[in-house]
């Protein structure tokens, strides 16, 4: 693994330190999708919460350039800058401020990341190293130079009540009728006079030295493990964020996670290298990783030929073992259900029906074996994602308690409650028994 060296002479702050740095701390995304600023609405403030997952000298921030990714055309130029007035780092009721190349203000461009200058304890009113399971928040402030320029999304930004000390917030505003500077200071981030909501920040996550090689995980697939419809505010999603991610808060440690879930992707796209170049890149920053792919390419009406997705899948477990750092481990997640519903509200088992390719014997089992035939060679563990998300009696249908869209209300996708069952009993324990084996 080469170390990053400092480049000398960049006039914009894309800051690249001597030594090698991970992802730190949970809540931490990659710039999937944007969206077009509308009249009013082109410069945001945000407030975003974070636990950190494991010992660290020293803290930076990590903010990518102006790029993002999505199904239809992978990674892409934003077509714009995104313009940082400033950022800071909160932790337990003071703050220390970020620079980048001495200064606050830059304009993130088409590059993969920019790094801010080193953040140390002693800056909050510490002493010695940041320890894991720290709560910070990152604080930030930009906008777009005009409307109609994009934004992009990244961490989890809505979280308890307004006044809550841990209140995560985004807004949009309007820079040129409103006037307001939260980000050098502490607490909640109140919405800007005519403000807009947001339940996404804009990217900015935290990076460091990982002095005791602790694990840190890349959360890579499709939507499931990125969390579509996964619309729960608060408890593990206020730390951790959405879908898979949700397992790296919980009962004990937190665990560093960085999520470059794409929904609607194929394994087959990520393979592809120009559609998942700038993902690539921030692999090296993380050295374990959970990958949930095979849905997209089998297809939700079961017509993906069988050695395709396997191939495709295990092609992405191969290529994200040769770019993560050290001697990495991989967990990998089944293929969970597809069915529709008489009643369109997935009440009961006997409201649903398995769709073609999905039902017991047919093809979902048959890739499922196959994945679980890999443990122990290219893939650390199966995570039994399924016996948590399905019917007790059935595993091909979903689970269900007599409400309407329990534990999925698309047939394809799990809901708040599967999400956070699945995260907590099957996602969370694989990443521990693959800790412990880490440092074995």
């Amino acid at each position: 693994m080469l170390a990053l060296k400092l480049k000398l002479g960049v006039s914009r702050p894309a800051l690249s330190p001597e030594v090698e740095l991970f992802v730190a701390s949970t809540n931490s995304n990659l710039p999937y999708g944007r969206y077009a600023t509308s009249s009013g609405r082109r410069a945001f403030v945000q407030r975003t919460n974070h636990k950190l997952g494991f010992r660290a000298p020293y803290i930076q921030l990590c903010v990518p350039g102006a790029w993002f990714f999505n199904s239809s055309g992978g990674d892409s130029s934003l077509g714009n800058n995104i313009n940082w007035d400033k950022l800071s780092v909160e932790v337990g009721g003071a703050y220390a401020t970020a620079k980048f190349n001495g200064g606050r203000a830059f304009a993130a461009a088409d590059d993969d990341w920019y790094y801010s200058q080193p953040i140390y304890y002693s800056e909050l009113g510490g002493s010695g190293d940041f320890l894991r399971n720290t709560t910070i928040q990152i604080r930030g402030q930009g906008n777009v130079s005009q409307v109609g320029h994009y934004l992009t999304e990244g961490s989890a930004a809505y979280t308890g009540a307004d006044a809550a000390s841990n209140a995560a917030r985004c807004w949009l505003y309007d820079p040129d009728t409103v006037s307001v500077d939260p980000v050098d200071g502490t607490g909640p981030i109140a919405n800007p006079s005519g403000g807009s909501q947001k339940f996404f920040a804009v990217p900015a996550f935290i990076v460091a030295p990982n002095p005791d090689g602790t694990l840190v995980l890349a959360g890579i697939g499709d939507s499931i493990p990125y969390g579509i419809n996964d619309n729960t505010f608060g408890g593990q999603s206020e730390f951790g964020g959405y879908g898979w991610a949700r397992a790296a808060v919980g009962t004990g440690n937190p665990y560093a996670y960085l999520s470059m879930a794409c929904p609607s992707e194929l394994a087959l796209q990520f393979l592809t290298g120009s559609l998942s170049a700038r993902r690539q890149k921030f692999l090296k920053m993380c050295n374990g990783a959970v990958i949930n792919y095979g849905t997209n390419d089998y297809g939700f009406t079961g017509t993906g030929l069988v050695a395709a997705v396997q191939a495709a899948v295990m092609g992405v477990v191969d290529l994200v073992a040769d770019k993560l750092s050290g001697a990495s481990k991989i967990i990998l997640c089944p293929l969970l259900c597809s069915t529709s519903s008489t009643s369109g509200n997935y009440t009961s088992k006997a409201d649903q029906t398995v769709k073609s390719g999905w039902n017991a014997g047919e093809n979902r089992d048959v890739i499922n074996s196959y994945f679980a035939s890999q443990v122990g060679t290219k893939v650390f563990a199966l995570a039994d994602t399924l016996t948590q998300v399905s019917d007790p009696t059935d595993n091909h249908y979903w689970l269900t308690n007599g409400t309407n869209a329990y534990g999925t209300g698309d047939g394809g996708h799990p809901r708040q409650a599967t999400y956070t069952l699945a995260a907590a009993n099957a996602i969370r324990p694989a990443i521990q028994a693959m800790e412990a084996a880490h440092y074995s």
